[in-house]
């Protein structure tokens, strides 16, 4: 009879286990069909573990069709957004590092980049790939001032063995902005790097914090003389943005007669928005009217204009030199 009781009992403990599961999972708000789409796009991308992968390696199954590349399964989570970024944050946990790559490539390519992704990426930093370490800076620096926290991590990547990944972390660094101070001194570094992106990238997130980079004038006077117009560029710009726009004024109408057409073109449109006190490059400009470029020959004629419109106030003119010069690295990184 006892038995039976306990038997009762533990059935009726059951019942009602099972209904209040039912009832919590009732409650739950349904799940983003795009969220379970996410994962798996990613679990494609892993391909089949466990045992059917170790029968597929013995030949009992049949390998599945190509499964697609890491490159665009990153592009199609990108698209997804907000609903793919809790699988995204998983993933960089992987074992993988084609997982890994993947996830932090997407995070990288969302618009905007998610901000609760930035622990997970500040982790990414010290990822054994660098191919991810590189993906990693990038997503920090489409977050800008929100990645704050990441600060220290962006300094330590300056010294990486990677070029790419030590001008993608000053890059980084100048979209955190004021925030970032404690990096100027290792930015300085990097303004003399071996390699010309890595210099650059130094030279532009100097300029981008302003004057809180104020000691970094002497540095960036000397890199007006780097082997590479887009440093000497991008150095010109950055001293205009720590006050002290006369010293670069010299290199950027040098730089109308550069190789690139497309830095060409920015040097004249950073000409135009400095407006009346870039005078002394209206001889370069009426050149540059006769440019092969159309897109040169019409930022020369617009930067014209607004050099020989009115005087503007020092507060307009300081704030011309507000873009950061932008353009693809060589060698399609």
């Amino acid at each position: 009879m006892k038995l039976r009781r306990k038997r009762v009992v533990f059935a009726a403990v059951a019942v009602l286990v099972i209904v209040l599961v039912i009832i919590v999972l009732a409650l739950l708000p349904p799940e983003d069909p795009r969220e379970a789409s996410a994962r798996r796009l990613i679990a494609v991308l892993r391909g089949p573990s466990g045992f059917r992968g170790w029968l597929i390696k013995l030949g009992v199954l049949q390998q599945p069709p190509e499964r697609r590349g890491p490159v665009l399964t990153a592009s199609l989570l990108a698209d997804m957004g907000q609903p793919a970024v809790p699988a995204c944050i998983r993933a960089l946990r992987d074992d993988d590092w084609r997982i890994r790559y993947c996830a932090v490539e997407a995070l990288r390519q969302m618009d905007p980049v998610p901000t609760q992704a930035t622990p997970a990426l500040i982790q990414a930093m010290k990822d054994e790939n660098s191919d991810v370490r590189s993906s990693a800076a990038g997503a920090l620096g489409g977050i800008g001032r929100a990645a704050a926290p990441a600060v220290p991590a962006l300094i330590d990547a300056l010294s990486d063995k990677e070029s790419a990944v030590r001008g993608l972390a000053a890059r980084a660094l100048g979209g955190i902005g004021q925030e970032a101070k404690p990096g100027v001194r290792a930015l300085m570094r990097g303004v003399k790097d071996k390699e010309w992106f890595a210099r650059r990238e130094a030279v532009q997130a100097l300029g981008k914090m302003g004057p809180v980079a104020k000691e970094a004038g002497p540095v960036l006077e000397g890199a007006l003389k780097d082997e590479d117009e887009a440093v000497r560029c991008a150095a010109a710009w950055a001293l205009a943005k720590l006050g002290l726009p006369n010293k670069g004024l010299p290199v950027l109408i040098a730089g109308l007669e550069g190789e690139s057409a497309w830095l060409r073109g920015w040097v004249a449109r950073r000409l135009g928005e400095v407006g009346p006190p870039a005078k002394a490059a209206i001889p370069a400009l009426t050149k540059a009217l006769k440019d092969q470029s159309k897109d040169v020959r019409k930022a020369a004629a617009e930067a014209l204009k607004k050099i020989q419109a009115a005087p503007t106030t020092h507060k307009a003119t300081s704030e011309a030199w507000g873009q950061p010069l932008k353009y693809k690295i060589r060698g399609g990184i």
